[in-house]
């Protein structure tokens, strides 16, 4: 059912991690998993006494003096188990589209979109029909020693219910926490499998553990209220401005709904993640145009998308077309005409798509990021992040709009240079058959033989690697000759008349050799090129010269020369 790159998980090499591969920081492991014990002690009272504060437990462990958010993370592995169980639900029909018929509700929510498997229900759908149910009690295993003194241990022997814990935080109970190493930013209303596979696929190989709020925060208490509801109290501001153990990178997750930068919360947290580039790693990952957020990007939008459903079916066509040939069903003629067709019809589709790109890349920042139209699920958090950010809007505006430009610079690069490289090799196909069919292909039809012209480019190349330093030298030694005859007549005497008649008799024979066997365009510069003995240069390097030519005009010019000069 899952068509992403989700791994095969075996529910029992789950085991709680290891609190060995716990990166140490301010907040050790005994300090956290006093934290824990604390939280239980409290359970225990309270069911002695008929009085049990459900959340107590979880607010001891959330709250500003419980275990630090850089301890909240989920691995990639237990991402993989809970993406998979998520897919098992949604194709049993285990999650509601709760308002699919009211299409101006608040919490609309398109069925197609929520019945796609590859892209199916979003966040808050499934935080508050699979997370919150998942979180409301959890059984954690103790050890009690025979003086009451209790251990989080998952061989223990007695079971404590600690309810409304996070997801991630009952998979690393024992382990006290797992440390986030990678951040995740999202948006709630994202489609939940498509970011899933985005998460997935980007999940950094040196990071084990990673922060994703849906999944580490506790989704059954109120953890703005808990933590005093300010910016720096807020588990994403603490777990990156964290000094001892900041993440490695910050990964802004795109989707097809929503531009996430339309979300205040994900604009804060880029804001503080870029303050910080000194210290971690910021990119984003998904598809460049879903992280457009201004009227004229939606033109970029179009194009991608026209790109994406057009370039494909033509390659699709060129490998059908090119199987049809080799199967004898067109002909070879036909075959090339419409391989012509094809290549035409892909060159206006990068033409178009390169014309987009070069358009959203001279955009101005507040034209890419619009930190106007951004909002909050909440009008106090809204409130909140404005106030916080005010005064650095444009700096906040010209990060991200750079950090945008660089995404979808590669990201474009990437997905182009997919269809090119295909596109590319089935035109060498092309070629390579087309070195056979010259004959019925009429005169005046464009051809553009690749291959036979690098054939053509490396035996020109070879033959020049043997005629140009015998041509050189020739020429050479044809201006010493001169200087010769010009010393002679210096001198006076009639030397020089015998220097000057070696040099004609050698011209002469040049121009009747190239008379008798060269009456071309060749032969015709050549002549020209005899009185600057440049022939034998020009000849060698023509396309049309044999090797057994070229060699008598060197022996006919040296032996002439030579023997009357001596």
């Amino acid at each position: 059912l899952y068509t992403y790159d989700v791994l095969s998980i075996n529910v029992y090499q789950l085991s709680a991690l290891s609190i060995r591969d716990i990166v140490g920081t301010k907040m050790d492991d005994n300090k956290r998993r006093t934290v824990i014990q604390e939280a239980i002690r409290l359970i225990q009272e309270g069911e002695k006494k008929e009085n049990v504060n459900v959340a107590k437990a979880a607010e001891t462990i959330f709250g500003i003096e419980g275990i630090h958010p850089t301890y909240w993370g989920i691995s990639k592995q237990q991402f993989q188990l809970f993406v998979n169980d998520a897919l098992d639900k949604h194709s049993n029909g285990g999650f509601i589209n709760e308002y699919s018929n009211d299409p101006k509700h608040e919490y609309y929510y398109p069925p197609d979109v929520f019945n796609d498997p590859k892209r199916g229900p979003n966040m808050h759908h499934v935080c508050a029909q699979m997370i919150q149910p998942q979180t409301k009690s959890f059984n954690v295993m103790l050890n009690v020693s025979k003086n009451n003194h209790i251990a989080v241990d998952p061989e223990g022997t007695t079971p404590i219910n600690v309810p409304y814990l996070s997801y991630s935080m009952q998979q690393n109970i024992y382990s006290s926490g797992l440390l986030c190493e990678v951040f995740f930013s999202h948006a709630w209303d994202e489609p939940f499998f498509e970011a899933a596979s985005s998460i997935l696929k980007a999940w950094p190989e040196d990071c084990k553990g990673g922060y994703i709020c849906s999944l580490c925060n506790p989704q059954n208490i109120d953890i703005g209220t808990l933590l005093g509801g300010t910016v720096k109290n807020n588990p994403f501001y603490r777990i990156l401005m964290d000094p001892s153990s900041p993440p490695h990178e910050l990964l802004m997750v795109a989707n097809s709904r929503m531009p996430i930068h339309q979300r205040l919360w994900c604009v804060l947290e880029a804001h503080v993640a870029l303050s910080q580039k000194k210290v971690f790693r910021v990119r984003m990952t998904g598809e460049a145009h879903h992280l457009l957020t201004s009227n004229d990007a939606e033109f970029i939008k179009a194009e991608m998308e026209r790109y994406l459903a057009d370039a494909v079916p033509l390659m699709d066509e060129t490998k059908v077309l090119t199987d049809a040939w080799s199967s004898g069903k067109i002909t070879d003629k036909d075959y090339w005409l419409k391989a012509q067709e094809l290549k035409n019809s892909i060159d206006v589709i990068y033409q178009r798509i390169y014309k987009a790109q070069d358009k959203v890349l001279s955009m101005k920042d507040n034209a890419l990021i619009n930190l106007h139209n951004a909002t909050a699920s909440f009008l106090h958090d809204e409130l909140m992040i404005r106030r916080f950010i005010s005064g650095d809007e444009e700096q906040v505006c010209c990060m991200l709009a750079d950090l945008l430009r660089r995404h979808i610079r590669a990201s474009w690069n990437e997905s182009l240079s997919g269809v090119e490289k295909g596109y590319q090799g089935t035109q060498e196909d092309m070629v390579r058959k087309y070195a056979g069919l010259q004959d019925v292909v009429e005169m005046g039809e464009a051809v553009d033989d690749r291959c036979e012209s690098r054939a053509r480019l490396t035996k020109w190349m070879q033959t020049a690697s043997h005629v140009i330093p015998i041509g050189l030298v020739q020429f050479s030694d044809y201006i010493s000759d001169i200087i010769v005859v010009i010393q002679l007549y210096k001198r006076g005497g009639s030397e020089w008349i015998v220097a000057v008649s070696a040099i004609c008799i050698s011209m002469i024979s040049a121009w009747v050799h190239i008379l008798q066997n060269l009456m071309n365009r060749t032969g015709l510069i050549m002549s020209l090129l005899v009185p600057l003995n440049l022939h034998s240069l020009y000849f060698g390097l023509s396309t049309d010269h044999d090797d057994e030519g070229f060699s008598f005009l060197k022996g006919a010019e040296s032996v002439t020369e030579s023997s009357v000069m001596a």
